[in-house]
């Protein structure tokens, strides 16, 4: 699936471990992605995220953004 929302673009997977999104930004100033999974305690495989907001999957480095230039 793919999304585009005001601030960007919204591609969603389908895992082993569940859905799992992955989101640009590209108008927050500087290029950079999220990834998302569901938030805790909902079903992984059923989660909607056109209806709730993704819980943020961090990076080793304990941030959730990945930068990139174009």
């Amino acid at each position: 699936m793919l999304k585009f929302v005001h601030n960007g673009r919204y591609y969603e997977y389908d895992t082993p471990q569940g859905k799992r999104v992955i989101v640009e930004h590209i108008n927050d100033g500087v290029l950079h992605t999220h990834a998302g999974k569901p938030k805790d305690g909902a079903n992984p495989y059923t989660y909607d995220f056109k209806k709730e907001r993704y819980s943020n999957i961090y990076g080793s480095n304990n941030d959730h953004h990945i930068y990139y230039n174009k």
